[in-house]
């Protein structure tokens, strides 16, 4: 079997949401802070408060994105999907254009339909809790669907932009299973790593 060209990490926490448990994907890692890293200097600019320059940062993430769900496809973790949605962005902020733009070609990629059916009302201050019991109490009941789910819509992919604690992403598959998803794919633009710890991961992992 090829070697998938993605990034994964499983997302859970048993004490907030226990019997759940999700492996999110990712075409790359982001490295807060390191602007020399091109994948981490497109996902920052892909949160511009401007339109037009987060817009452009998905001509750099849609060949990635689409590969990593021709990846997941061929590796027999992607099948059939009934719903293509994106998570928002804090409270008021509305949806990332850059998000947006490859929900829609990821989408027709998967000749899915693609539909904002996600809500949330997490504030940006919220989202830089720093621990996990802070960031739990600021993330649950916080995500809310527009509509119910339709009895067709059961493989739902969501895409998001940076996977962090994963928390967002419980939240909303455990919002989406009561109202009758079946299964919940989280696809990120990227998975956030501590680069030192990267880098240590990744000199033992070539030593041994």
């Amino acid at each position: 079997m090829p070697v998938p060209t993605y990034k994964e990490e499983n997302a859970t926490y048993p004490r907030y949401y226990p019997n759940q448990r999700l492996t999110v994907y990712a075409p790359d890692w982001y490295h807060r802070g390191n602007l020399q890293h091109r994948h981490t200097s497109e996902i920052i600019s892909s949160k511009s408060m401007y339109a037009s320059i987060s817009q452009n940062t998905s001509k750099y993430f849609t060949p990635l994105m689409l590969n990593t769900i021709h990846d997941l496809k061929r590796n027999g973790i992607l099948g059939r999907i009934d719903l293509v949605t994106i998570i928002p962005k804090s409270k008021g902020r509305g949806y990332s254009p850059a998000l947006e733009a490859v929900g829609g070609d990821v989408a027709t990629y998967l000749k899915a339909p693609y539909e904002r059916i996600l809500i949330s009302q997490i504030t940006s201050e919220q989202k830089g809790c720093d621990s996990a019991e802070k960031r739990y109490n600021n993330v649950k009941n916080s995500i809310s669907l527009v509509r119910p789910l339709k009895y067709t819509e059961k493989e739902i992919l969501i895409l998001d932009d940076v996977k962090v604690t994963g928390m967002t992403i419980l939240e909303t598959e455990k919002i989406m299973r009561k109202a009758g998803a079946n299964r919940i794919l989280p696809v990120c633009l990227a998975i956030q790593r501590n680069l030192d710890y990267f880098n240590k991961k990744e000199a033992l992992k070539w030593k041994s």
